[in-house]
């Protein structure tokens, strides 16, 4: 047979050196060891209270830190079963964590730390917990550790329900704080779940968190006694946080680091600062003495508004919260107030509710309360009239206040030459307009109608006992008030009606007219320098000095009144003359003078008027052909200018005169 080898390699002798290294140590140990294992060993950070055991309940918490437990140093063998026990009762054991300790292959180090696993059944059971170390051996010998009683607690206060709120307290002022030592203190109610190492932590805010990521630093911190107990928070937080509705809020949090829910708030009034003692009647700018004080559609239309007077100590943070009858308006901020007053504008729906259905004038209560963040500080009121009583006996129609009633039906205008509906050209000229309605169906007899041609008073009809709502009734609008008002695209055209006794008229739809009727005709033309009405050598001369040399200086007027009919840049100017003295001598235009001329508007020639100029050697002179016949040493001139409008030339009056410039000696010198 073959002989075994008795070499040994150079890792077998370092093992076997190393074994008999650890079992003297080990026979070493169990000569001065217990019986049993040693204790199973736990940090104490993890402990809330080492005494009894208490663990913190992060460490329980499946997001939380590492729960871990250590295993002293034992007599180990080739291959040891190691477990971790668990107990409820410390006589029935699970097993809660196993492996297999080979230390002589794989040294582990001592003590030897075993991370839990907190999903496991056992380690979700609150209260107490027993753990310790079973090991057995390569040759089947089974050793335990003592029990290791620990206490599981995730359990916050109040469970986890919000506690009870602390104490309501009067609002907080300067001269509270100033009474109560510079403090305000609320009480924290007694709970039944308290244990000793529980405090409270206090919030005082001025808003509402959403979660704890939304809580501001807490004002004070204190162990609680599970009894009604005073908490105080400091003047110094208090005027940190300032004016306010403050939402007062607290947690607890037991001894094992658990947390309960929000508390549900206490709201305090906090008024800091001086407070208003005198408050002055409020003021409605719109109901004045003139009317009695009183609020109508047409103040309803344009606005109403509430105006606080101004007051001592206010501060721009403060509230005003306005109350229109029963109705209290939405909390106003003061802040900069323009003036001596705070204005608040009153919602139309609100003023229309508390009218309700009238009749007539209401007496109305209208009052203000000043606050200082939820405190209120006091306030005044005044009383007013409103009506909003209209004909209709519906009431206010849903675009209320606006005056336009739905039921009057729009009039309908027709020319009386051109026959045009709602449209009035230069046939129509000289002409009244025919305007027909629809008479509403609340209508009643006396009801006084007044209708409007570009909002003035154009025609009126009083309502007759034959009359019957849907009747169709015929009215006629003047040439006169048509003409005032002009030609224009769309011409307002509406009506009003009202009965005696109801305060609030009702008005139509507009009907836009397109007036295109009226023509103009420019007045004419005038001529500068004359005598005694001719245009004389002496005219002539008054212009020789002029760098285009003497003319016939023609007066274009003032052109901008025609502009509202049609816009123009450009004025057409003709000149031409008649021969002979007087009209008994013909009409004979003397050609070779004749001028026309475009001129455009500038700044040379401006629509408010300028100067044209005859030419006096081209266009003046030629008129005298050296005839010794007295009827032919004058002449007729003409002058007539042409307004080139958007919609079509307009021509001015002829301007007339005669021209009287060949002296007695028959020779005029211009230059004199």
């Amino acid at each position: 047979m073959s002989r075994p080898s008795l070499e040994k390699t150079a890792s077998e002798r370092v093992r076997q050196a190393y074994r008999r290294l650890v079992t003297a140590w080990q026979m070493h140990r169990s000569r001065n060891a217990n019986s049993g294992l040693a204790d199973l060993q736990i940090d104490a950070a993890l402990l809330a209270d080492t005494a009894r055991g208490l663990v913190f309940s992060k460490y329980l918490k499946s997001d939380g830190p590492d729960f871990i437990l250590s295993v002293p140093s034992w007599l180990f063998s080739e291959r040891d079963k190691l477990r971790i026990e668990h107990s409820r009762d410390g006589v029935v054991w699970t097993v809660l964590h196993e492996e297999i300790v080979a230390f002589y292959d794989t040294p582990i180090p001592t003590p030897y730390p075993i991370t839990l696993d907190k999903n496991k059944d056992q380690m979700k059971l609150e209260g107490a917990n027993y753990f310790r170390t079973w090991i057995e051996n390569d040759v089947e010998d089974v050793s335990t550790s003592a029990p290791l009683p620990l206490i599981f607690d995730r359990t916050p206060p109040y469970d986890h329900a919000p506690p009870t709120k602390l104490s309501d307290i009067a609002a907080v002022t300067d001269a509270s704080l100033a009474a109560a030592g510079d403090k305000a203190t609320l009480t924290l109610p007694g709970y039944s779940n308290w244990e000793a190492g529980d405090s409270v932590f206090v919030y005082w805010m001025n808003k509402l968190p959403d979660d704890f990521g939304d809580l501001d630093p807490p004002v004070t911190t204190v162990a609680t006694t599970g009894n009604d107990q005073p908490v105080e928070v400091p003047g110094d937080a208090i005027r940190a946080v300032g004016d306010g509705g403050v939402f007062v809020i607290y947690v607890l949090v037991d001894k094992a680091g658990n947390v309960s829910e929000m508390s549900v708030y206490t709201s305090v009034a906090v008024a800091l600062g001086t407070l208003p003692t005198v408050f002055d009647d409020p003021v409605v700018p719109l109901a004045t003495a003139g009317d009695g004080y009183l609020i109508d559609q047409a103040d309803a239309y344009a606005g109403v508004e509430v105006w606080v007077p101004l007051y001592d100590g206010m501060k721009a943070s403060d509230w005003v919260v306005v109350q229109w009858g029963n109705s209290p308006l939405s909390p106003e901020m003061v802040g900069s107030a323009p003036g001596d007053y705070i204005r608040v504008r009153v919602p139309n729906e609100v003023m229309l509710a508390e009218y309700g259905n009238g009749p007539g004038a209401v007496e109305t209560d209208v009052s203000y309360t000043l606050r200082r963040g939820t405190h209120p500080m006091g306030g005044a009121d005044t009383t007013i009239k409103v009506d909003f009583e209209t004909l209709d006996p519906a009431g206010p129609d849903p675009t209320w206040p606006l005056p336009i009633h739905p039921g009057l039906k729009a009039a309908v205008i027709t020319g009386r030459v051109s026959g045009k509906t709602n449209e009035l050209d230069g046939t129509d000229a000289n002409s009244p307009a025919d305007l027909t309605f629809e008479l509403y169906s609340f209508a009643e007899e006396g009801d006084e109608l007044t209708f409007y041609w570009a909002g003035k008073e154009a025609v009126n009809y009083t309502v007759d006992n034959t009359d019957k709502p849907g009747d169709e009734i015929g009215l006629e609008v003047p040439w006169g008030i048509i003409h005032e008002a002009g030609n224009a695209p769309a011409v307002p055209v509406d009506y009003e009606a009202r009965r005696a006794g109801v305060h609030n008229p009702v008005r139509s739809a507009i009907t836009s007219v397109n007036v295109d009727a009226i023509t103009i005709t420019p007045v004419e033309a005038t001529f500068a320098h004359l005598v005694n009405g001719f245009v004389t050598c002496a005219s002539i001369r008054a212009t020789a000095a002029h760098p285009d040399g003497p003319a016939v200086e023609v007066l274009i007027p003032d052109l901008t009144e025609y502009q509202q009919y049609s816009t123009f840049s450009e004025v057409v100017i003709r000149w031409w003359v008649y021969r002979g003295r007087s009209d008994d001598q013909g009409f004979d235009i003397i050609e070779e003078v004749t001028l026309e001329e475009t001129i455009t508007l500038d700044s040379e020639h401006p629509v408010t008027g300028f100067t044209w100029r005859v030419p006096y050697e081209d266009n003046v002179l030629p008129t005298y052909d050296g005839s010794d016949d007295p009827l032919y040493t004058r002449s007729r001139a003409n002058v007539k200018y042409t307004l080139k409008t958007a919609k079509g030339d307009v021509a001015s009056d002829d301007g007339k005169v005669t021209l009287a410039f060949i002296p007695a000696s028959g020779v005029c010198d211009p230059n004199g």
